[in-house]
């Protein structure tokens, strides 16, 4: 063996043995701990628990005509009129909500707190408007003189729009927790309603003695300012279509 052919043998060897070594001292790998899948995991949002609330809302009641505006009533009067002793009367016709007023137009707020899973504080109020329809027959005007004998006027009869305001406070429970979707309840609530004063215009037909066919028979307060109080009962059922 020449000397080039040992020197390039003993370069070969040594770089196997180099490489041997390496891979014999080398170790196992690491074994994972866990931590670095741990790191890259998405975190839970968090349940969607508000607690405090604020709700607008509006409509419309319809009144089914059961509800009385006024009562009939009979009205008497002795006076000096007509040249003499004369007597007036008045049989005037109950008149329905549905008369006297178009559609009652109402909304309001409520603020409320979720006290547990199931149980709800609320303060609510609501204003309501109904406009007036205008005049109506209201019956008819009878005067008896001795020298004029008997005589009739028709009446009509308009009250003023229709305004209020309500405040109440109660409570809500749910049937399920905050977390179902559709959560029906029960709910509570009691307060007062202020009623704006109510006027009345009345007009009298006196065309058959020569007079006008609206001529003021009474205009004044019928209703006055008032407070009522309300309350309420309400099975219902909530629909939660997204977190608020």
């Amino acid at each position: 063996m020449n000397r080039n052919a040992f020197i390039v043998s003993l370069v070969i060897s040594a770089a196997a043995f180099v490489s041997f070594n390496q891979a014999l001292y080398a170790g196992p790998e690491t074994i994972s701990s866990g931590k670095e899948s741990k790191q890259v995991q998405m975190e839970q949002a968090p349940v969607c628990d508000p607690r405090w609330y604020f709700s607008l809302g509006g409509g419309a009641d319809f009144d089914l005509g059961s509800t009385d505006f006024t009562r009939a009533f009979e009205y008497r009067m002795v006076s000096g009129l007509l040249g003499g002793p004369a007597t007036l009367s008045q049989h005037a016709p109950s008149l329905d909500w549905s008369d006297v007023y178009d559609t009652t137009w109402h909304a309001g707020g409520e603020i409320g707190y979720a006290l547990t899973e199931h149980l709800e504080l609320f303060g609510a109020f609501n204003y309501a408007h109904a406009d007036s329809t205008g005049f109506h027959d209201w019956g008819i005007l009878r005067a008896s003189a001795v020298r004029v004998g008997t005589l009739g006027f028709p009446l009509r009869a308009s009250f003023d729009d229709y305004d209020a305001i309500t405040g109440e406070l109660g409570f809500r429970f749910f049937f399920l927790s905050r977390q179902a979707r559709i959560r029906p309840y029960l709910a509570i609530s009691g307060g007062a309603t202020h009623v704006d004063n109510i006027d009345l215009n009345a007009v009298i037909d006196v065309r058959s003695i020569g007079g006008p066919d609206d001529a003021t028979f009474a205009r004044g307060s019928f209703y006055e300012d008032s407070w009522v109080g309300t309350a309420a009962a309400v099975l219902g059922v909530e629909a939660n279509l997204t977190c608020h």
